[in-house]
């Protein structure tokens, strides 16, 4: 995905757009206007969402286990 981010030079806001191409070759996109009241707010919900992401998903490793001759998942 493309995201491009400029900050208009007249006032205070900001122009975020972006666009992709699903997996059958279909180009989409779009873009919206925000205040910097706005764009500080969906950054600091896009760092939440990646805190929350870290914490949820539980670590998986692959390793070897000379006792039983085979790999088994450890969740760390």
């Amino acid at each position: 995905m493309k995201i491009t981010i400029y900050k208009q030079k007249e006032g205070e806001k900001f122009l975020i757009s972006f666009s992709d191409v699903t997996s059958n070759g279909q180009e989409f996109g779009g873009s919206f206007t925000l205040g910097i009241e706005d764009f500080k707010t969906l950054g600091e919900k896009i760092n939440a969402e990646l805190e929350n992401l870290d914490k949820s998903e539980p670590k998986e490793e692959v390793v070897w286990n000379p006792r039983s001759q085979r790999h088994e998942i450890i969740k760390k």
